[in-house]
């Protein structure tokens, strides 16, 4: 069974993982993959409310310094990009980032800190999802996990339901 190391807010998806096969790891050392699963914790103080974001992000980068993980697959949401856009840019434009708020900064950056892990030779793949259920992420980062050969080491992907 392939080892996973993830870092979240835990739920339905580490459990599940587990249950296609993945063992669950305490340490990106023993892991083959590694998943980070952002998300808002509607903290009042910004501060805090990067902890679910950049802090899990650069702790995983830690971890992975120092492993043998050929998989990295961060999941956001896409407060990176929903927010107002700069004067000028079109509005069909999706490529520019748009933070919504200090959580939109918070995502953008935890975006961006994944390309260090692709620098690193880690295969890197941004899962921005809206609106969608358990079973639609766990499908998506089951594809995810199991895609080793891309054409990208660093690739973001956004997904909506």
């Amino acid at each position: 069974m392939p080892a996973l190391r993830y870092i979240g807010p835990g739920g339905e998806v580490p459990s599940r993982l587990n249950s296609l096969g993945w063992t669950l790891v305490e340490h990106a050392k023993a892991a083959d993959a590694m998943v980070i699963e952002t998300y808002d914790n509607q903290d009042q103080d910004y501060r805090k409310r990067l902890e679910g974001t950049i802090t899990l992000v650069r702790s995983a980068l830690d971890e992975i310094a120092v492993s043998q993980v050929k998989t990295l697959i961060i999941v956001t949401d896409q407060s990176s990009t929903t927010g107002e856009r700069r004067k000028g840019v079109d509005t069909t434009h999706l490529h520019g980032a748009c933070p919504d708020g200090i959580h939109g900064f918070g995502s953008l950056t935890a975006e961006t800190l994944g390309r260090i892990a692709a620098q690193q030779g880690v295969n890197t793949r941004i899962l921005r999802l809206h609106n969608l259920g358990d079973d639609d992420r766990i499908q998506l980062l089951e594809q995810g996990l199991k895609k080793n050969t891309t054409n990208s080491i660093y690739e973001v992907m956004t997904f909506s339901a």
